[in-house]
């Protein structure tokens, strides 16, 4: 069964750190460390690419006040999962995001996205690899003081990307995928150091 643990330990094996109990729970540095990353490196590795697992179709709930001016009505974006990026907006050819809102002069709107799903049990298993990769690569000199492991990391992340891309665009051809996927992870913008990478 993944966890948030298993997908932290997998990330400690990538750079020779023991594993940990209870990633949430244990109060070591490993564990520590591992969970200061976990919620926005998942976000990030999300954010890469419409994963079918992760994809979600909702009817927008309209808020109450309308927008001051230019469009006529404003939806409130999904919480329950989390937006993390937008898909495909069904029955609006006009609309625009803004601080929360998708304002749009459609009377309903309905969209598809990329949800932040939190439930590693659905993630596949290419996914759990690159995401263990990212989070190893992020605190890898945090917790062995060797930032060639890390660039290390940070490069095979990229390899994965491509890889995990390819495969999850197997299961949806609906759309062509343009261009070559390693080089579009090449343009993935990794915070610190390792954005110097991929230069």
């Amino acid at each position: 069964m993944t966890s948030k643990t298993s997908i932290c330990n997998k990330a400690l094996r990538k750079i020779g750190v023991a594993n940990v109990i209870n990633i949430d729970t244990d109060e070591g540095k490993p564990a520590s460390t591992c969970k200061s990353v976990y919620d926005d490196l998942l976000l990030e590795v999300l954010r890469e690419y419409n994963w079918n697992f992760a994809i979600f179709r909702q009817e927008l709930n309209q808020d109450t006040t309308a927008p001051a001016f230019e469009y006529a009505y404003r939806y409130i974006l999904p919480t329950v999962p989390q937006l993390v990026k937008l898909i495909e907006v069904y029955q609006s050819t006009a609309y625009k995001i803004e601080n929360g809102y998708l304002l749009s002069d459609e009377t309903t709107v309905k969209i598809k996205y990329v949800g932040k799903e939190t439930n590693p049990n659905k993630y596949d298993a290419l996914f759990v690899d690159l995401f263990a990769t990212r989070i190893g690569a992020e605190v890898a000199y945090i917790l062995t003081g060797d930032k060639g492991l890390g660039d290390k990391l940070a490069q095979e992340y990229l390899f994965k990307l491509s890889n995990a891309k390819d495969k999850d665009f197997q299961e949806d051809n609906s759309t062509p995928l343009e261009g070559s996927a390693y080089n579009d992870a090449r343009r993935s913008y990794f915070s610190n150091d390792i954005s110097q990478l991929v230069e």
